[in-house]
């Protein structure tokens, strides 16, 4: 009885002290959600959205019409393909083609999404591609944020990035959102994964987000295999031989990460060859493909491929009666275009070499082949190309004088994404196409490099212009 009295007096306690504590107006509840919001990025939301919304690149080639022209029977024949085998997914058909009928494949990755938005969701096309190019802008700028603090340097890369896209018409086979979202959520967990002082994480989400992008576009995945092998050398290296020592931590969740993006496409390619007995679930069958058609005799790399329309009639021939072919499977048929790629470079080494030079420039930027004063698209992409090999060579010349600069050289995501820049840019000089469609692929990382290694050259700039001017000749003396 006492305890249950107690109790009560203590309920009437509280409920006093409730009635008479002042009761906080809606006002200042706001004022103290705006206290607890980091005003810098609350600025950078702003700028964001106002880009978003009211920036003139950002209609993108969007136009009014767009949503009635840009339905399934103005697809291109690329985009119907995928659109087909999306379909197939979800009607439990499995991976198959049956608009072409003739097993011409790509991988999973975009299809995989298509059969998620469009056929399940019911988005059209057009939506599709938007829906992702929208979330690569947000993505990428909110990336360069992170790693750089600053709102200028942010929406600068936002407006560069958008000016690529406000000059080409890229949507004709709709894979290219696709690609152009892994590119940006790849940059995000990577920087996310430097800024977390490489926290496992985020090494496994940086691996996830790795092997996404290469189902979308796998034709990374055999030096992305290199890149593992020799970490793994490196990791048994340490074991073995130094162990008392340890493995780098850098190099432990750089491994980890590889290891991660690893495991899932072998979980994939498992299940590829359970279910059709290939792998056509990760490598697909376009890849070889598209090899053959930039590396063969009929045609001459002087005259630069970049449609159907040149094949010369033998070409076209010979290219044919191999897709038509009803009595090879799609391995067969692989094989024999990549003996005919080899023998074409085993023979004609000087001609393969000019024609690959020729696509990498335009895929890198660097002496671009077809630069135009006239179109805006060449002067941006080749000025960003340039400055971006003079801030590299500005990094280099300050790491060779400044040991502290060694080490942050290690650990620059800006000298990574320029890496990856170039070596995609090379791998995609060995497919036919050239054209700027195919080269806003490797934009978000030109951008990304360009914007994070300007952030990192300006301490160097200060330093340089605040040694010239306190330089004096009584100094010498």
């Amino acid at each position: 009885m006492k305890r249950n009295r107690l109790k009560k007096a203590r309920k009437k306690r509280k409920t006093k002290a409730r009635r008479t504590q002042p009761s906080t107006s809606l006002s200042d509840s706001a004022l103290k959600l705006l206290r607890a919001i980091d005003r810098n990025w609350f600025i950078f939301v702003v700028l964001l959205i106002l880009f978003l919304f009211l920036g003139a690149n950002i209609r993108l080639n969007f136009k009014r019409e767009w949503p009635v022209w840009f339905q399934m029977q103005h697809l291109n024949p690329d985009a119907k393909l995928y659109y087909n085998i999306a379909e197939n997914i979800v009607d439990g058909n499995g991976f198959l083609d049956t608009f072409r009928k003739k097993e011409v494949l790509p991988s999973v990755g975009h299809p995989l999404l298509l059969a998620f938005f469009c056929v399940i969701l019911g988005l059209s096309p057009a939506t599709f591609a938007w829906v992702f190019l929208f979330a690569s802008f947000v993505i990428l700028a909110i990336a360069i944020r992170i790693y750089t603090s600053s709102n200028t340097l942010a929406i600068c890369a936002l407006w560069l990035y958008a000016g690529f896209f406000a000059h080409i018409r890229w949507l004709s086979a709709n894979v290219e959102s696709s690609i152009v979202f892994a590119y940006a959520t790849l940059i995000f967990s990577i920087i996310c994964f430097y800024k977390s002082n490489f926290r496992v994480l985020w090494a496994v989400i940086s691996g996830a987000a790795l092997a996404i992008h290469l189902l979308i576009r796998p034709l990374y995945l055999f030096p992305m295999h290199i890149c593992f092998i020799i970490l793994l050398c490196v990791v048994l290296y340490f074991y073995l031989r130094k162990r008392h020592l340890g493995t780098p931590k850098f190099v432990q969740r750089w491994f980890l990460l590889l290891a991660t993006a690893e495991a899932i496409l072998f979980l994939t390619s498992s299940y590829s060859y359970i279910r059709y007995s290939d792998s056509r679930l990760v490598t697909g069958t376009y890849g070889t493909y598209s090899i053959y058609l930039a590396n063969n005799i009929h045609l001459n790399p002087e005259a630069k491929f970049r449609s159907r329309a040149k094949h010369p009639k033998a070409f076209d021939e010979e290219f044919d009666s191999l897709i038509d072919d009803t009595e090879l499977d799609w391995e067969q048929k692989q094989k024999i275009f990549l003996q005919k790629t080899f023998d074409y470079w085993k023979s004609y080494p000087g001609r393969a070499l000019r024609g690959w030079w020729w696509r990498f420039r335009q895929f890198a930027g660097v002496f671009s082949g077809n630069f135009s004063w006239k179109q805006p698209l060449t002067v941006m992409h080749t000025i960003s190309a340039w400055t971006l090999l003079a801030l590299i060579f500005i990094r280099m010349i300050a790491a060779w004088i400044n040991k502290t600069e060694k080490m942050r050289l290690m650990y620059s995501a800006g000298l990574l994404f320029a890496a990856l820049l170039v070596s995609y840019s090379a791998i995609h000089a060995v497919f036919a196409y050239s054209e700027f469609r195919y080269v806003t692929a490797t934009i978000p990382l030109l951008v990304a490099s360009n914007f994070i290694l300007l952030f990192e050259t300006r301490g160097i700039f200060v330093k340089l212009w605040f040694a010239i001017i306190s330089f004096s000749p009584s100094d010498e003396k």
